[in-house]
């Protein structure tokens, strides 16, 4: 394994670690309305499962996506700093209202400052890069595969409770706000 390969798993690790670490601190145990219906768990098992696989799928014979592993391997750690880097913005403007869980506390505010001027879930969208960084960097299809699609189907499944709260809280400015800012990615979705 390259240095460079080294610096590449070491970086997964420490971001996925930094992820169970923020899940801990930014999960939500007061009386706020609870709303999470179990995604909390299922997005760490999926997580933790795609990861895994990803690490594991070089012991495979499986095409590599770029033939240069280097290359492969840089655009992935580019790519999860990438993602990072948005996600951590999104965390920090919503502050004290973002959680790891699903809650409407009693003072929420619907946020439109920021990155959520431009995407409502800029933070899932930070998520899904850097899993496409993880995939990338591992270097082959299959490693490309497992952490992208179940992440991301498990993350649009959480994005849908999300929204039918925020609808409930906000009501018409939600509703409003959706209408006129995309969900994960600029001017396509």
């Amino acid at each position: 394994m390259s240095v460079i390969q080294t610096l590449f798993y070491l970086l997964t690790i420490i971001w996925i670690g930094s992820e169970a670490f923020n899940s801990i601190r930014l999960f939500a145990r007061d009386t706020a309305v609870q709303k999470d219906s179990g995604t909390f768990i299922l997005i760490w098992v999926v997580v933790i499962v795609s990861v895994t696989l990803a690490f594991l799928s070089p012991l495979m014979e499986i095409p590599q996506i770029i033939p240069y592993p280097e290359l492969s391997t840089s655009t992935g750690m580019v790519l999860i700093v990438l993602g990072v880097v948005i996600r951590r913005r999104a965390i920090t403007t919503l502050g004290k209202f973002f959680t790891m869980n699903v809650v409407i506390r009693e003072d929420h505010r619907l946020c439109r400052d920021g990155i959520y001027r431009y995407l409502r879930h800029p933070a899932y969208t930070g998520m899904i890069i850097a899993f496409l960084g993880v995939g990338i960097g591992v270097g082959n299809w299959l490693s490309l595969f497992v952490p992208v699609v179940p992440v991301t189907v498990t993350l649009l499944h959480r994005i849908k409770l999300e929204e039918r709260a925020l609808t409930e809280a906000f009501g018409e400015d939600f509703v409003d706000y959706k209408k006129k800012v995309k969900c994960l990615f600029p001017f396509i979705y």
